[in-house]
């Protein structure tokens, strides 16, 4: 099944990018190779050039992180309601396997006022219960922790074998 959504409730959900400045802090690239879509981060973005030729609408990288993460958390909607609660499983999501974004390399967490900042966003992702995502978390732990294990194992056991 797709992922369907909507942001037409989001009030920040699209941003439009309008000078080689602005591309360059969003992008990495000039407004010229963002509106042919090349550039080092071109494929982080969801948007298409305007038709004045100068400027692109883009989505909110947040926004569109946070369409993807609604399947993980298994919470189809933000609403004034449920931000808290959509924020404290994104947050357990994100520290036990791993953030949704990264900035030059470094792991960048969201925050409860980017959850904030994204009500009205909608999706059909499938719904888990409280005990459904707890026990995902805690499967996805102890199957990194083997792997971990396991592949620590073989470093001491290769290390033996060429001694």
């Amino acid at each position: 099944m797709s992922l369907n959504w909507n942001v037409d409730d989001v009030s920040n959900a699209w941003q439009t990018i309008g000078s080689d400045e602005e591309a360059q802090n969003a992008h990495g690239c000039t407004m010229a190779e963002l509106v042919a879509n090349r550039g080092e981060n071109a494929w982080q973005w969801d948007g298409f050039p305007n038709a004045d030729g100068h400027s692109v609408t883009r989505m909110n990288p947040a926004t569109f992180c946070l369409i993807w993460a609604t399947m993980g958390l298994g919470i189809r909607y933000i609403t004034e309601k449920n931000f808290e609660q959509f924020f404290h499983r994104l947050f357990i999501y994100e520290h036990a396997v791993g953030a949704f974004r990264h900035d030059d390399r470094n792991e960048k967490f969201f925050t409860l006022q980017e959850v904030h900042d994204n009500i009205g966003l909608r999706s059909n992702a499938s719904e888990r219960t409280e005990a459904n995502f707890r026990k995902m978390i805690f499967v996805n732990l102890m199957e990194e922790a083997e792997r971990t294990a396991d592949y620590e194992k073989e470093e001491i056991v290769g290390a033996r074998m060429q001694s």
